[in-house]
């Protein structure tokens, strides 16, 4: 005789934890290769643009970086169609993480071609923090959201240390040492509180996008335990 053991799926959530299958992180590698080609359409106009209106000097090494971002994302599109449901998690979330360092180091190179702490594009850095948070398991994303805090921080103390050279955004306005004196940018007092504003302002977007996403993935994963139940119920109901 068979017997139907019902189950609480909160129990059933909380014991099976929220991890990704591989068919749903396979999902999200094709959804953040998908982004980054419109990422990459949206740079090489941009850029365009600013170099036309000589806003930048840097146009052309710019546009050199977004061409070494396509082809990064034609590998990264390559490496993806040779996954399938069979492939380990590990594997898959190894190539999600490579995917979101390149993305942030590309980043961080256009915005020291770009006026660097002058650039106030910096504030993409979140998105790509929330994406990871969505992405990938909190543990490594948090790791992501320091190191893009220190990389970023380190490319402006450099331009202001005169290690890298400064690329000013031509806006009207001045930039770098004006009559011997230091301009809010290289100040050390500003890194520091541009440090941890960054820091901090990541790590909030980066937490508040884990907890939805994780209340949303586990408010799926009760539907899909109901569902099963019900369907149990159901089949019993059917055999008497």
């Amino acid at each position: 005789m068979a017997v139907l053991h019902i189950v609480n799926p909160r129990d059933v959530a909380a014991a099976g934890g929220l991890a990704l299958g591989p068919g749903e992180q396979l999902d999200r590698v094709a959804w953040m290769i998908r982004l980054r080609w419109w990422a990459i359409a949206a740079i090489g106009l941009l850029v365009s643009v600013a170099g036309i209106a000589g806003v930048t000097d840097q146009a052309g090494r710019l546009l050199a970086l977004a061409a070494g971002l396509l082809l990064a994302n034609l590998a990264f599109a390559r490496a993806a169609d040779t996954m399938t449901c069979a492939t380990p998690c590990a594997a898959i979330e190894d190539l999600l993480a490579l995917q979101m360092s390149v993305d942030m180091g590309v980043l961080i190179g256009a915005l020291h071609l770009a006026g660097g702490a002058d650039n106030p594009f910096i504030l993409l850095s979140l998105v790509q923090l929330a994406l990871a948070a969505i992405v990938l398991p909190l543990r490594r994303a948090v790791w992501m959201a320091g190191a893009a805090s220190a990389l970023y921080v380190s490319m402006i103390a450099a331009e202001a240390a005169g290690v890298l050279p400064h690329h000013a955004l031509n806006l009207g306005t001045a930039n770098g040492v004006a009559g011997g004196n230091r301009v809010l940018w290289q100040s050390p007092t500003y890194l520091s509180g541009l440090g941890l504003a960054h820091l901090g302002s990541g790590m909030t977007v980066l937490l508040l996008a884990a907890a939805l996403v994780r209340r949303i993935r586990l408010a799926e994963r009760l539907q899909r335990e109901q569902q099963a139940i019900a369907a149990e119920r159901e089949r019993l109901a059917r055999i008497g």
